[in-house]
């Protein structure tokens, strides 16, 4: 065989290889967006929970609240408390129920950017995954060509320079 015919086979031996490498490169890019976007949709359907949880957390404590309201004369009369006492009792009643309702907000809040970090990250590490996916695909043609001897290897870098 002559070299023109060796390098005739070589280069479509590394085109039926670079094909068969793309398809497998190709389906595993698919498997693991497909997997990123599963985990990415079980985790935004946490997002309705945390919010209708906080909602039903927040209802229950104004209701709490106007119980405490309605209870509160009775209460005070019985301890023989009035006036002054009166005012007082409320407006505790009534800054216990905002620091409530603001710490189920803010406990929301910070549930649900959690997530969206969790996604955030998820997406991310699976971009990572996909360049990795590539850059393996590349390194895999590349060693192929120079297997079949259809690219030199490049020279040693540094050879020859002294350190000073």
């Amino acid at each position: 065989m002559t070299g023109y015919e060796e390098k005739k086979k070589s280069a479509r031996e590394y085109e039926a290889y670079e094909n068969y490498l793309a398809e497998e490169a190709a389906a595993e890019k698919r498997a693991k967006r497909k997997a990123v976007g599963q985990a990415v949709k079980q985790l935004k359907r946490q997002i309705p929970e945390i919010e209708q949880e906080a909602e039903d957390a927040i209802r229950q404590a104004n209701v709490n609240k106007m119980l405490t309201l309605r209870d509160l004369p009775q209460q005070l009369a019985a301890s023989g408390s009035s006036g002054g006492m009166t005012d007082s009792a409320v407006l505790g009643v009534n800054t216990a129920y905002e620091k409530s309702w603001n710490e189920l907000i803010r406990d929301r809040d910070k549930a649900i950017r959690a997530i969206q970090d969790n996604i955030a990250k998820m997406r991310a590490d699976g971009d990572l995954s996909l360049e990795d996916i590539e850059d393996q695909y590349r390194r895999q043609l590349a060693k192929k060509a120079l297997e079949l001897g259809l690219y030199d290897r490049p020279a040693a870098q540094g050879q020859g320079l002294s350190k000073r």
